[in-house]
């Protein structure tokens, strides 16, 4: 699952089961942030789970918007990068953290 850590979703829990959850600014993201969220994109990440393997990705979709991993590893858009749990990621800045759990 993943759990916010500071910002608009601070304290929340989302599940993650087998699929994907899009965080961003457009409404059809599964986690929408608000339009005037600085930093964060229409589109700006993708977290995908596949319980079968107990394996955890995470794909910038946004070019100009960072989205940043584990000690500030910026995400190279558009790459699956493995995800482990206690994971912490952020979008563009601290202002938007969630951390990752995987069981």
């Amino acid at each position: 699952f993943l759990f916010g850590l500071t910002g608009k979703y601070a304290g929340n829990r989302f599940g993650i089961k087998n699929g994907t959850l899009v965080l961003g600014r457009d409404p059809s993201c599964d986690i929408v942030f608000p339009v005037e969220a600085g930093g964060v994109a229409p589109r700006h990440c993708e977290i995908a789970f596949d319980s079968r393997r107990s394996v955890g990705t995470v794909k910038a979709l946004d070019d100009g918007y960072a989205t940043l991993i584990r000690d500030g590893e910026r995400l190279i858009p558009h790459q699956e990068v493995l995800l482990h749990s206690g994971d912490v990621l952020w979008l563009t800045d601290k202002t938007n953290m969630f951390k990752i759990r995987i069981e």
